[in-house]
């Protein structure tokens, strides 16, 4: 078997060869930048189907604001509406934990392995509502849809200037825990130190908050691990237009037979790499967002 460096193009028949263990070396480091990006690009899936949560319930409470839906139909609707993006979050967590857990198989090991799932386990342990959302997930997906009950607030914030005072409307979903403890799907531990009226909207808060911390813990610890595949594609190129001087742009990694019988081709290139840390440094510090919520007050 053969192995060379050569752009994939007509018009570039130059060559650098290659040691089997170089093209292997150049092949693994490929795969492990794959591997990254998609970690990336699962972690970026569940914060957007966050953000759904989030607008979502803005929405409905902007809608029931603007056209006093009381009625059955209305709050039927706004049900749905809000019951589709929280299945959605908790099915995108989910697999990206799973996903995860794959994920780490293949790039660290057993020790280091070993290390996420303790801090996994901390998280579960320390946020009960983590916890809650975790048995919320199963129990969706085998028994019922996760909203109990909607309910609709609207107030005086100031009580004793009502003439000034703004007039606030907000909803509330909750799963009702005496709903859920009567049910023997749902995990009775999961709801240990949790009100009577347990709100989705603020567990999903505690939870992708613990999806930031795994995600930022993995980032932080393993970063050595990115770095040392780029910088072996890195080295590649440049060695390619070092010795031929010719521009790199379709550069493969080649396993041939012959000129006529090519058995393996590796793409050569750090563009797509480029966009995971765009997005790694576009990822916001969701540090304390369970406590947080977005307000349409006048400041």
């Amino acid at each position: 078997m053969n192995y060379c460096l050569q752009v994939l193009a007509i018009g570039h028949p130059l060559k650098v060869e290659l040691s089997e263990s170089e093209f292997e070396e150049l092949k693994q480091a490929k795969q492990t930048l794959t591997k990254f990006f998609s970690f990336t690009e699962n972690y970026r899936v569940v914060v957007e189907s966050y953000r759904e949560v989030e607008r979502a319930k803005h929405e409905a409470e902007l809608d029931h604001m603007l056209y006093s839906n009381f009625g059955y139909e209305s709050l039927a609707d706004a049900r749905v509406a809000l019951n589709a993006p929280i299945v959605g979050y908790l099915s995108s967590a989910r697999y990206f934990l799973d996903a995860t857990d794959k994920f780490i198989s293949k790039v660290l090991t057993d020790d280091q392995a070993a290390k996420y799932q303790t801090q996994r386990r901390k998280i579960y342990d320390e946020f009960p509502h983590y916890a809650f959302i975790e048995a919320l997930r199963n129990y969706v997906q085998h028994r019922e849809l996760p909203i109990h009950t909607v309910t609709y607030h609207n107030f005086i914030e100031d009580k004793r200037n009502h003439e000034t005072s703004d007039m606030v409307t907000s909803l509330s979903l909750c799963a009702a825990r005496e709903t859920l403890s009567k049910d023997k799907k749902f995990k009775p531990s999961a709801l240990a130190g949790l009100p009577d009226r347990i709100s989705i909207v603020g567990s999903i808060r505690h939870h992708m908050e613990g999806i930031w911390r795994l995600h930022g813990y993995l980032m932080k610890e393993h970063a050595c691990i990115p770095e040392a595949a780029r910088e072996r594609v890195a080295a590649a190129i440049s060695r390619y237009e070092k010795e031929t001087s010719d521009q790199s742009l379709g550069l493969h990694a080649i396993a041939y037979e012959s000129e006529f019988d090519t058995r393996e081709n590796v793409p050569i290139l750090l563009n797509w790499d480029d966009a995971r840390l765009d997005a790694e440094k576009r990822i916001g510090n969701l540090n304390h967002l369970h406590k947080r919520y977005v307000s349409g007050k006048n400041q």
